[in-house]
């Protein structure tokens, strides 16, 4: 069977990563402070209704749980990256987790988020 999941681990200089099953980055500790700023202007408030794809690292998920959102639903597809979201998500208890690929679920999802983060990466592309 081929392995199709993502991993967790570190690079060579102990900064965590997300790899895919080929090897390629999915993540690294270098796009945290993108990543955040990227929350940063959404302007979130605890009125807010946030809808994240894709968990990776959890940066921008920690930063969103940060202004407190009246909700934050998080769609993931990976079957690893879902088990670190369960464990993440075990205290927070705003956060929805939907598993999937956005492609499939996103309709159903229905209209009400006052934001939306998406960071697309090489993977995701044709």
């Amino acid at each position: 069977m081929l392995d199709t999941t993502n991993r967790y681990g570190t690079d060579v200089h102990e900064h965590e990563i997300l790899l895919s099953s080929a090897g390629q980055q999915v993540m690294m500790a270098w796009e945290r402070e993108y990543m955040e700023k990227c929350v940063d202007a959404l302007g979130i408030t605890p009125t807010s209704d946030v809808l994240e794809i894709g968990f990776g690292l959890a940066y921008s998920a920690t930063r969103i749980q940060s202004y407190s959102p009246k909700s934050h639903t998080i769609i993931e597809c990976d079957p690893v990256s879902l088990v670190e979201l369960e464990v993440w998500a075990k205290t927070r208890p705003n956060v929805v987790i939907v598993a999937g690929t956005w492609q499939t679920v996103l309709a159903s999802l229905g209209s009400k988020y006052a934001s939306y983060l998406f960071e697309l990466n090489s993977m995701m592309l044709p």
